[in-house]
């Protein structure tokens, strides 16, 4: 959970906002509200976020949520794994991921399936 460390002196809201830029026609999870919590938490905890790429602070929220497997020493299919929403530099592309669970956009042992 964010601890506000890196809060916004003058309270204006940073500039990351999800435009809806579809990546996929599977996104019923990771819904309108889901993204909202997603973009609260990014403007809450990062509200000064630049692309270390860049220089810009312009950002994209993904419309998906990613996974990362657990590596254990080879590939495990079916095994746990990390939930991430990436964050896209809209200048260069350049993709930062955030943990869906310590965002508070999944739940710890949420069933995602549906």
């Amino acid at each position: 959970m964010c601890h506000d460390k890196n809060k916004n002196p003058d309270g204006n809201r940073a500039s990351i906002s999800y435009f809806g830029i579809p990546m996929s026609d599977n996104n019923a999870f990771f819904d309108d509200k889901k993204k909202e919590v997603a973009i609260r938490w990014l403007n809450r905890c990062l509200p000064n976020l630049k692309c270390e790429c860049c220089g810009e602070g312009k950002w994209i929220l993904s419309d998906n949520i990613v996974t990362m497997p657990n590596y254990t020493g080879g590939i495990v299919l079916g095994g746990n794994i990390l939930p991430h929403i990436p964050l896209i530099c809209s200048n260069c592309g350049n993709t930062k991921f955030f943990n869906a669970i310590t965002m508070g956009v999944i739940k710890k042992g949420e069933d995602t399936n549906g």
